[in-house]
């Protein structure tokens, strides 16, 4: 039954053996290789997957800069990356986005001409 004036414990108790009917579906060999370490490999490969040619970010810099400097820069990405999973914590800019508009046609007098999109963040 629900109601607005449940105790915490109760509605922790009322979770917790509401997940304990969800199925399982990571085995322990799928949790070690999601919660294993990234590695500076993994991360080069993730980066260097990314499409060129695309406009660029909120931040201005296209995924080719982040690309050309890889070598340069990869090991300190690494290491905030790490620092960030292991603290919980994300910067407010990991979910920022900067909504924009470009023209769908050449007639830029009418709104139907223009589509909006997001820019996100690079990093």
């Amino acid at each position: 039954m629900y109601s607005a004036n449940l105790e915490d414990d109760v509605i922790r108790t009322t979770k917790v053996e509401f997940f304990i009917l969800i199925p399982h579906k990571v085995s322990k060999n799928m949790n070690y290789k999601l919660v294993k370490d990234i590695t500076l490999d993994e991360m080069k490969v993730a980066i260097n997957s990314f499409s060129m040619g695309k406009v660029a970010r909120h931040d201005g810099l296209p995924m080719e800069f982040f690309q050309e400097i890889l070598n340069e820069t990869s090991l300190a990405l690494l290491e905030a990356t790490k620092a960030m999973l292991e603290a919980c914590q994300f910067s407010k800019f990991f979910n920022k986005g900067l909504i924009v508009l470009i023209p769908k046609s050449r007639d830029r007098s009418l709104i139907g001409n223009w589509r909006p999109i997001t820019l996100l963040g690079n990093v």
